[in-house]
């Protein structure tokens, strides 16, 4: 919904092709893809571990790769909100 609203926004404010809203979309479609291709079939495939076998090295392993995609997932965000907050152009060499 809020994507939504986003895109409807800036379809009639100030269009896409400020190059902080380009960024933003670009940090919000790297975390929609880590969240569906790592964490969803990881968290799947550990599920299935521990109903089968219970809390094994195996399934340790699987929980430690989501918190690796984790901090990925976490510092794209950390760029998303610095990026709407500081808003560079193509002139903000020092902020980019």
């Amino acid at each position: 919904l809020t994507l939504a609203f986003g895109l409807i926004m800036c379809g009639f404010w100030v269009g896409f092709s400020d190059l902080w809203i380009l960024i933003g979309l670009a940090g919000y479609a790297t975390t929609f893809c880590i969240g569906m291709f790592v964490f969803k079939p990881t968290a799947d495939r550990m599920a299935g571990m521990i109903a089968k076998d219970g809390v094994t090295p195996a399934a340790l392993a699987q929980g430690q790769r989501i918190l690796s995609a984790a901090r990925l997932d976490y510092s794209v965000m950390l760029v998303i909100i610095a990026d709407m907050v500081l808003k560079p152009t193509l002139n903000d060499v020092t902020i980019l």
